[in-house]
């Protein structure tokens, strides 16, 4: 018999992948695995087989060689030598801290903001919330760089330290006491600095014990 923590886990639905991305074949490129849907967006924007290798995420609008690496001059968050974030199992405390960032902006300038496990049902904040509710949408905008992005995590740890550290906007909600950070990500051509798509992400971080609600990638602008 499965314990308590075991079962929630296995009855619990991570967010769905809408259909015309989830039915999409696959195909190699330049010996990458990639959905055809996602290939034929990137040849829109006139991405080339070759490419594949060079598209990085970053936080500047252009690209150098350099390019997007932990620690790096570009890179928005220094390596913590953990894949990014520490592991949550289903058991585990909701309350344990897997990752954390220093603010810099904004109503929560100096403080330290918490990314937790929260409860294996998504139902209230923290990471499992995010993976619940958002894995699907962090997925889809991570594709788009096969070669440099590995999981959803990665690019979702990029942009969360992007918008705590640098953030374009944010802001204070009094309907549930938390600040909104926003910041724009771009995936550039590493080999000629072109731009190839822009996204925002949403972050929400509670004022009342200061970790991260919810964070979303999304077209616009937020907060």
């Amino acid at each position: 018999m499965l314990h308590t923590c075991e079962a929630t886990l296995v009855s619990t639905k991570p967010s769905a992948v809408p259909a015309v991305f989830e039915q999409s074949p696959t195909e190699m490129v330049a010996g990458q695995e990639i959905k055809r849907l996602v290939w034929k967006f990137l040849q829109v924007r006139g991405v080339l087989p070759g490419d594949l290798k060079d598209l990085v995420w970053t936080g500047a609008a252009q690209e150098n060689q350099a390019g997007l690496r932990a620690g790096g001059q570009d890179s928005p968050r220094a390596s913590s030598g953990r894949p990014p974030w520490a592991a949550c199992s289903p058991c585990d405390d909701r309350h344990e801290v897997i990752s954390s960032w220093l603010v810099a902006r904004g109503p929560l300038a100096r403080e330290q903001v918490d990314l937790t496990c929260g409860r294996p049902d998504g139902g209230a904040e923290d990471y499992w919330h995010i993976k619940k509710n958002h894995e699907a949408d962090w997925t889809q905008v991570a594709s788009m760089a096969p070669f440099r992005v590995g999981r959803w995590r990665d690019l979702a740890d990029l942009v969360i330290t992007k918008s705590l550290r640098d953030p374009e906007r944010y802001g204070h909600r009094k309907s549930n006491n938390t600040t909104c950070y926003t910041a724009k990500l771009f995936l550039v051509n590493r080999s000629n600095g072109r731009r190839v798509y822009q996204m925002y992400a949403q972050i929400a971080v509670s004022n009342n014990n200061l970790v991260i609600v919810t964070a979303f990638p999304r077209k616009e602008k937020g907060c």
